[in-house]
């Protein structure tokens, strides 16, 4: 009997480490994953409310924007959905729960090329992009997203072995080679954006457009590209434990830098809390100035004591002004 195998069937090993040491992990890094999840599913409502009542956000970008928060949060649900489900029934919905994680891997990375490609137009296209806002992202989003569906519900199902591998394989292949791409892309269009900006950055400019030069810029700063791992079976389940796990804590930290590095977007979500969350006047700290011109004061510019002596000052000022 085969020692690697345990009576119910599962491994007592996933490579180097016993199983129970590899169960224990991931339950760990599951328990740290679901406390990133919980902030990311509360601040997908604010990204929502932030980017709806943002109009001068483009309505191409702002889709992306939506869809990119909409993945953030349907990672964080399932996440968190499957961690409180796994404490009764550990195995139940695990295929289906590791399906839609990794599906939902593949169209973040759609997102963020889609998000380059949108990048790209406006730069080369920034005096007319403005002025076009037809919903062709849209419709090419939801055409890509439903075919990445179908492939991926294909590829977790289909028992034509020598038709998934290949598809896998054709399709890792097409996203290192845009990667590397998409590096020489971007180095590119933040140079041009950065001259540009500098050259045609006068009064006489259409404010639109020096906007969109700036929001070019601050995009093509925050874009990064995707890796791609080939290892054997054993290694790779454990780095696409931890690779989920940073997805994770991906997803939290573009919500949370989308806004801190937009200034609009910062500056909405600001007056938001300040306008929800009541601070407390005991740590209120008042300007000195501010402090003395609330005090009432004479003519000879003297501080008057709001107090019952503040009778006898008027009474002799109404004196003085009767001799």
């Amino acid at each position: 009997m085969d020692e690697s195998i345990g009576k119910d069937g599962t491994p007592n090993a996933i490579g180097i480490l016993p199983k129970p040491t590899f169960d224990i992990l991931c339950i760990a890094i599951d328990a740290v994953e679901c406390a990133f999840c919980c902030p990311t599913v509360v601040l997908c409502f604010l990204f929502w409310r932030l980017i709806y009542q943002t109009s001068l956000l483009h309505k191409n970008l702002k889709f992306i924007l939506i869809a990119q928060s909409i993945h953030a949060f349907l990672y964080a649900f399932v996440q968190i959905f499957s961690v409180i489900y796994g404490l009764f029934s550990p195995m139940a919905l695990f295929f289906y729960v590791n399906a839609l994680r990794y599906f939902l891997l593949v169209y973040g990375n759609f997102i963020g090329h889609l998000l380059i490609a949108e990048r790209i137009v406006a730069t080369f296209c920034i005096k007319k992009y403005e002025t076009v806002k037809n919903w062709w992202t849209l419709s090419f989003c939801v055409a890509i997203i439903i075919l990445l569906s179908v492939l991926n519900a294909y590829y977790y199902s289909t028992t034509a072995i020598f038709v998934a591998p290949n598809v896998c394989f054709y399709t890792q292949i097409f996203a290192v080679v845009t990667s590397f791409s998409e590096i020489f892309i971007i180095s590119l269009l933040l140079a041009l954006n950065k001259r540009r900006f500098n050259r045609e950055n006068s009064a006489s400019f259409n404010m639109a457009i020096k906007y969109q030069l700036v929001e070019n810029i601050r995009t093509g700063r925050q874009l990064i590209i995707r890796t791609q791992i080939i290892t054997d079976l054993y290694l790779m389940l454990i780095i696409g434990r931890f690779a989920l796990f940073l997805q994770g804590i991906n997803n939290l930290l573009i919500l949370f830098t989308t806004i801190k590095c937009h200034p609009i977007l910062c500056r909405n979500a600001l007056k938001f809390v300040q306008k929800y969350v009541k601070c407390s006047t005991a740590t209120a700290v008042v300007d000195p100035s501010i402090l003395v011109a609330s005090y009432v004061t004479g003519i000879t510019q003297q501080q008057i004591p709001v107090n019952a002596n503040m009778d006898n000052y008027f009474q002799l000022l109404q004196r003085s002004w009767e001799i």
